[in-house]
């Protein structure tokens, strides 16, 4: 990897947040967590200089690759020139939605960079984008991700991702499995959707609403949704939605399970529009 960069005269970037994986083991079993057929479509997210994307094409998938480093594209194109690879340009937030018009993945997989990660799966989400995903995060982030009720990590992330997938946190890699060298852990999950109860035209107030409940997560429920448009209902108003939906109004919003949450939401969104 290092003559390959060498040779372009290209280095890892601080500011895209470059650590790229350079153990074939750790590569191998993210490939094995996709699951995935020959003849399928796999979108990666920062392939960097390949090392993924060669293990993917070995798999006999098709594969599209997003790529902010303009340096790193040219790599791609001439390392891999024939291969059932396209190469998407730019960054990934600015250009999936374009692509996702004419062509739906099976599966999307990436190391994504730390700085972005959280902001990348929620585009997926928010833009409707809903498929079997496999990512390398910051370990942090997948325990937030991946978290239950009662768990310190436990939050909006949490909730979120729990409404449309099942997380599973699949492995942590050390910081030394990489170049350069990450200063923190990193974890591999896997999101698999489920049933959910929000449809896809209600995901993005959806997501609102829950950033805003855990906002003030030590302060109670019914003192939060009074900084909510429902205020002008007052107190008893307030207190009055929660105990429909069997929520005490004195619980913190890091105290509801996920289904409490979804029954909050509904009943919120139908005294919004009376």
């Amino acid at each position: 990897m290092r003559e390959l960069m060498a040779r372009h005269g290209l280095s890892a970037l601080k500011r895209f947040g470059q650590h790229f994986l350079v153990r074939d083991d750790v590569l191998g079993r993210i490939v094995q967590a996709l699951d995935l057929h020959p003849g399928e479509q796999v979108w990666e997210i920062g392939p960097g200089i390949g090392a993924l994307t060669a293990h993917l094409l070995d798999e006999g998938v098709e594969v599209v690759g997003f790529e902010i480093d303009r340096g790193f594209v040219s790599i791609l194109r001439e390392e891999f020139g024939g291969a059932p690879l396209t190469i998407v340009e730019g960054d990934v937030r600015d250009t999936w939605r374009t692509v996702y018009a004419t062509r739906v993945p099976h599966r999307v997989v990436g190391n994504l960079p730390y700085n972005v990660a959280t902001s990348i799966i929620l585009d997926f989400l928010e833009g409707g984008l809903i498929v079997p995903q496999v990512f390398m995060v910051q370990k942090e982030v997948a325990e937030r991700m991946a978290a239950s009720v009662g768990s310190s990590a436990y939050g909006a992330l949490s909730v979120i991702v729990a409404t449309f997938y099942r997380c599973e946190l699949l492995f942590h890699v050390p910081p030394t499995a990489f170049h350069p060298r990450p200063k923190v852990w990193s974890s591999v999950l896997r999101l698999h959707p489920v049933a959910s109860p929000v449809p896809r035209e209600h995901i993005p107030p959806f997501l609102s609403f829950v950033w805003d409940l855990f906002r003030y997560r030590r302060k109670m429920l019914k003192n939060v949704l009074l900084r909510s448009p429902l205020a002008a209902r007052g107190v008893e108003g307030v207190v009055s939605l929660l105990e429909r939906v069997g929520i005490d109004p004195t619980l913190r919003a890091e105290q509801l399970p996920l289904d409490r949450i979804h029954a909050l939401w509904k009943e919120w969104k139908e005294e919004g529009t009376r």
